[in-house]
This record gives C-alpha cells, sequence and structure tokens, in this order.
C-alpha cells in the first residue's frame, strides 16, 4: 500500500507510463516487478485491477539496485539474465574482446554454481513444482514433466524420481501425493542426504508471449544461486524453450558444453504434440500412484487419447500396452501394441528405445537375455529410470539379482522395504554388506512397521545369520525370544510373522512346530499351501496331496 506522503506525488497510471519513465519494455519491468520488487501499487475496481507507481520511489529503487548489480557477485547474477540480452549485448559492443569476455562471464558464472553446491557427475537434483501463472490448465505439470523429460537426457546430471520423494515424503508423515514445493522440496533434500539442487521455476503470459523461468535452489539454505529465462512466441515454441532451460541447468551445474551438444544429437522428441505429452503425464501418474492395483484403467483411457492427438506416439503405444497388462489383460490383447511401440522406436530417444525393447523382449517374446541387456543398458545410462529397473529385477536370474536389489537400494536409501531385500538377498554372500543394507532398513523402522510386521524379514535376519554360521541352538533361541511378541501385532503382523516363523522352523527340521505357527494363520488357502509343503518336508505324501487338493478347490488359487 502506497504511503500518506506518496498519495500526494505525481503517478504514473499504468505499465505503458511506468516502462517509459524507466526507458524499459513493458515485459521488462513486469518481471523486475515480479523477481526485484520494483514498488508498483494495484488498485482493485469492481471489474478490474489497475497498476500505478510513483516516480520517487522508483528513483529510490533503481539508486539501491545499481549498487547490487557493481558489486563482486555480479558474476553470478550474469547467468539469470535471458540468453538474447547476452547476445544483444555482445553485437551492440565494440569489438569482439567484449564478446568473448561476455561468454567467459557466463561459463564462468554457471561453471561456479556447480563448485559452490559440490555438484558431481550423476549427482541427484530434485525438480519443485512449477508455479503456472499463464491462467491456462495445459501448463499444469506439463512443464514440469518436460524439463524432466530433457533432463532425464542428461548423462551428467539425475533427476530424482518420484519415488524416491515419496520415501522422504512418508518419513515426514505427509501423504505420497504431497505437491512438492520448494520448502517441501527442502525438507525432501535435508532428510534424504544425497540431493544436492533444488530446480523451480514458473511459467508467465505477457502478450502472446509465455515466458519461462527456472531457479537452481542451494537445499541447506534456501537460497536461489542462479536463474534463467526462456520465451515462446507461441505452443508451437515452448519445447525448445523448454531444452534451451534444461541445457542451462546442465551447464550449470557442471556438464561440458559438448557433452549437452553430443547429447541434444542423439535424443529426440518423442512427440511434437504438447497436449499428447500431458495425457501421458496423468496416465503414468495415475499407473504409478495409488494403491494396487493402481489406476491402471484410468491410464489407459488417457494414453488412448494421447495417441488420438499422435498417433506415431511410441512411447505412448508403450504404456497403453502396460496399462493393459497391468489390469491383468491377456497377452493377445496387449501384444499388438509393444510391437507397434518397437516400430517407432526408431523415431523416439535412445532412453524410450531400450525401455520399449526390453519390455518387448521381456513380456512379448519371452528372451530373457535380450530383456537384460536392454534393460541394463537403461540402467547405466540413466540411472534414475526407476520402471526400467524394477523390470530388470523381474527378468534377471538369481545370480544377477542380489547385485541388482542392492544398485535398486542405492538408488532409494530411504525405501524400507528396498533396503530389506538388498540385505536379505547379500546375506549368504557378502555379510558385510547384508549388513550395511540391513543398517540401514533399521534406521527407517517406524512403530507402523514394527506393529504391522513389515520388519519381521530384518527381525528374523539373526535367526539366518546363526543358520550360516551352523549354529542351530543360537538360532532356535531367538526365534523362540522374538515369538513373545506375536500377540501384539496386527492382524496382518501376525499373518507374516507366522509365516516367516513356519518356514524358519521347517529348515531347522522341525515340522511339527512349522505346522503349527502356519496355523495361526488367517488365510485358508495360505495356511493349505504352506501345510502341503510341510507334509511333503516330512515325508507325508498322503497329508500333502490332502492339503494341496484343498488349496487348488480355493477360488483363484489355481492361478
Amino acid at each position: 500500500m502506497a504511503s500518506a506522503e506518496s498519495a500526494s506525488q505525481p503517478r504514473l497510471d499504468s505499465w505503458k507510463e511506468i516502462a517509459a519513465y524507466l526507458k524499459r519494455e513493458v515485459r521488462t519491468v513486469q518481471r523486475w516487478e515480479a523477481k526485484e520488487g520494483l514498488p508498483v501499487h494495484r488498485h482493485q475496481h469492481d471489474t478490474q485491477v489497475t497498476v500505478y507507481a510513483f516516480p520517487a520511489e522508483l528513483d529510490d529503487w533503481l539508486a539501491k539496485r545499481r549498487p547490487a548489480q557493481e558489486n563482486g557477485d555480479s558474476v553470478v547474477a550474469v547467468p539469470s539474465m535471458p540468453w538474447w540480452v547476452l547476445h544483444r549485448k555482445a553485437l551492440l559492443s565494440s569489438g569482439a574482446a567484449l564478446i568473448l569476455i561476455v561468454i567467459g562471464i557466463v561459463w564462468v558464472g554457471t561453471r561456479a554454481v556447480g563448485a559452490r553446491l559440490g555438484f558431481q557427475a550423476r549427482d541427484w537434483v530434485l525438480l519443485a513444482g512449477f508455479e503456472n501463472r499463464t491462467g491456462e490448465p495445459l501448463f499444469d505439470g506439463t512443464l514440469q514433466y518436460a524439463l524432466e523429460r530433457e533432463l532425464g537426457n542428461s548423462r551428467f546430471v539425475n533427476v530424482v524420481p518420484r519415488e524416491r520423494a515419496e520415501d522422504a515424503l512418508r518419513l515426514m508423515r505427509k501423504p505420497p501425493d504431497t505437491k512438492i514445493d520448494v520448502a517441501t522440496a527442502r525438507e525432501i533434500c535435508l532428510r534424504d542426504g544425497g540431493i544436492k539442487a533444488v530446480v523451480t521455476g514458473r511459467a508467465e503470459k505477457l502478450g502472446s508471449t509465455y515466458v519461462f523461468s527456472v531457479q537452481l535452489v542451494e537445499p541447506k539454505q534456501g537460497r536461489a544461486l542462479t536463474g534463467a529465462e526462456e520465451q515462446a512466441a507461441g505452443q508451437e515454441q515452448v519445447w525448445p524453450a523448454v531444452r534451451k532451460l534444461s541445457n542451462w541447468v546442465r551447464l550449470s551445474l557442471g556438464e561440458q558444453l559438448a557433452g549437452i551438444q553430443h547429447n541434444d544429437e542423439l535424443q529426440q522428441v518423442t512427440t511434437p504434440s504438447l497436449r499428447a505429452r500431458q495425457l501421458y503425464t496423468e496416465a503414468q501418474a495415475l499407473g504409478r500412484t495409488g494403491p494396487p492395483p493402481r489406476q491402471w484403467g484410468a491410464s489407459e483411457q488417457l494414453v488412448r487419447q494421447a495417441l488420438e492427438y499422435d498417433p506415431d506416439f511410441a512411447s505412448g503405444w508403450m504404456l497403453l500396452a502396460w496399462s493393459l497388462r497391468n489390469q491383468g489383460k491377456p497377452l493377445e490383447e496387449y501384444g499388438p501394441f509393444v510391437k507397434k511401440a518397437v516400430e517407432l522406436s526408431t523415431k523416439a530417444s535412445e532412453r524410450e528405445r531400450l525401455f520399449i525393447l526390453g519390455s518387448y523382449y521381456g513380456f512379448v517374446t519371452g528372451e530373457r537375455e535380450k530383456a537384460v541387456e536392454a534393460y541394463a543398458a537403461l540402467g547405466r545410462l540413466y540411472p534414475d529410470d526407476l520402471w526400467a529397473r524394477d523390470n530388470l529385477i523381474w527378468v534377471s536370474t538369481g545370480e544377477e539379482l542380489p547385485g541388482l536389489l542392492m544398485s535398486y537400494a542405492d538408488l532409494r536409501p530411504n525405501d524400507y522395504s528396498m533396503n530389506v531385500d538388498a540385505g536379505l538377498a547379500m546375506s549368504g554372500r557378502d555379510p558385510v554388506k547384508a549388513r550395511h543394507y540391513l543398517d540401514r532398513a533399521r534406521a527407517l523402522t517406524t512403530p507402523e512397521t514394527r506393529k504391522s510386521g513389515e520388519d519381521t524379514e530384518l527381525k528374523l535376519f539373526p535367526v539366518h545369520e546363526s543358520w550360516l554360521k551352523d549354529d542351530p541352538k543360537s538360532a532356535l533361541e531367538e526365534l523362540s525370544r522374538l515369538a513373545q511378541d506375536f500377540n501384539s501385532l496386527d492382524p496382518k503382523g501376525r499373518r507374516l510373522f507366522a509365516q516367516h516363523a513356519g518356514l524358519c522352523y521347517l529348515g531347522f527340521g522341525k515340522v511339527k512346530t512349522a505346522e503349527a505357527w502356519f496355523q495361526k494363520i488367517d488365510d485358508e488357502p495360505r495356511v493349505h499351501n504352506l501345510l502341503a509343503l510341510a507334509a511333503y518336508a516330512g515325508g507325508d505324501e498322503k497329508r500333502c496331496w490332502e492339503h494341496a487338493a484343498k488349496f487348488f478347490a480355493h477360488p483363484g488359487s489355481a492361478g
């Protein structure tokens, strides 16, 4: 609100008058107001809002702004200028020397940001939600996804997947679908411990021109270190603008310019349709979130709409196939869509092509070795692609699995189950490494995981260790001690503990004790299945077949 003293002064009553007084374009003045606090006031009328400013306040603001530009921090501030401003300054200069100086300042300034963050090759960045000020719903979530896809092309920068961010949100006791603003992103980074930078931004519209900006934020102090801006004359220019911003982020974090240029030559835009990208983004999000079987039916409908906008969308056909498969549809129904994706994959990026081929070989033709080869290559090039790694685990052999589970746990260090799986997988191979992952899992346990029995495998690990050391006495004593807490568990916890405890006793040859534990399970088909296993281990073929018959007689068990 303007002061009483200012109200008696002459005033400028529009953006045009303010811009003329400052001898700048309207867009520049609006940007100063949004980003640098230019003193512009607003008056609410019945149907609209008008802006006004006082020359004295503008003069005072300019006087304070100039010294800030002249101090030693100006080197870091230079990259926040739009590239076209720097280019224009270079063209207006009176010699090649000044052009080289400007280019040098940009290079040194952006490289300095990566150094200040301690950013190294394959470090992680987290994308916070982008603010949509355009008034067009089309840009809700689309720009963040577009930048994520572009940064995903980098072999220097890793983008934190949504799943890893959700792991931290659970530790913060927040819903997995929480919108990640800058404040939340900072807390995620601090809890995670392995994320070096936050990238945030916004979209605006000035007349018919879109203006997109990004900032690099240091997580510990929450300071914006530098920023950049790009413009797009229309929707068809949005993607090139996002690509330039992606390249700027990569350069700022320390990636070599030659690597960016080479990478851009290899990577292709999957679809020219912005609407198809938005629908694909929404479809993928629906498939990834929510309780099983998640929302694959809704995902299917959205991706079908995306394919109407672009019938040559290779990843669209692949996502359609996965949405059908994950709804339990037969191969005959989704297989043709996988083949369609393979046919179109030559026009897609390397990342998409490898995922499509891995899916084709792994779940259509059954060529396991080729599927492993494609998924493994994808994992080496893009370790942030969790879907690829998840699928690689499914098609891998028992010899390959422990190493994969370790790399998966390293990718998501705050995921309890993944660290337990990695620890248990390594327990018979490398006890030191197994202990590393299991200790990490212990640090992630909560009262909820204990009560629900989710930590049963972790609790039983000492039993397994004693068995490996050929010390059955200690193993049985530990098993008996753990069983004392059985009644304090909730129904799910009791079911899990009874199953695992029974299997442990069966491993020690105590068939009757194992059967007693199996009978505590409140799941009749599972009980008969496990009792059939116990009878088989005890050499009672008749009882084995009796329990097996009861198991298969239960609806759905034969599958």
